[in-house]
């Protein structure tokens, strides 16, 4: 598979199967499919302080469930050719409200007039961004 995209994990805390460290699906990227949300992720990456994990954008990938006490925090990245567009969804975790009530510069950051994922159809060239 070409790659035009990795995500990348600090670990600031440390990262492990107990306190929800990423899970991924090994050899997923060479699928070229979306991600089952049913389906378990078995490999968790983990990591002390100060590691960084690099892995392909195409990977399925998802937080694990915290079933600890300890935090775990992570700084995550992406690293693109700059003329891909990366594919979130921004706006699953932003209350109904705040949609409802969004003008145009909040719907244009949160990609919400945008489909997820922006693979599922082709974006016209006149668009503006």
């Amino acid at each position: 598979t070409d790659t035009l995209a990795c995500q990348a994990v600090f670990c600031l805390d440390s990262f492990s199967r107990r306190n929800g460290g990423t899970q991924v699906e090994l050899l997923s990227h060479k699928v070229r499919t979306h991600p089952d949300r049913e389906k378990a992720l078995v490999t968790t990456i983990e990591g002390r302080p100060g590691d960084v994990v690099l892995y392909h954008s195409l990977m399925h990938h998802r937080s694990g469930k915290n079933e600890s006490s300890e935090r775990r925090l992570g700084l995550l990245a992406q690293f693109l050719a700059k003329y891909v567009r990366p594919m979130e969804d921004q706006v699953h975790g932003v209350k109904d409200e705040v949609k409802r009530n969004a003008d145009g510069r909040l719907r244009q950051l949160l990609a919400m007039d945008c489909p997820y994922p922006i693979l599922d159809r082709p974006v016209s060239s006149a668009a503006s961004f």
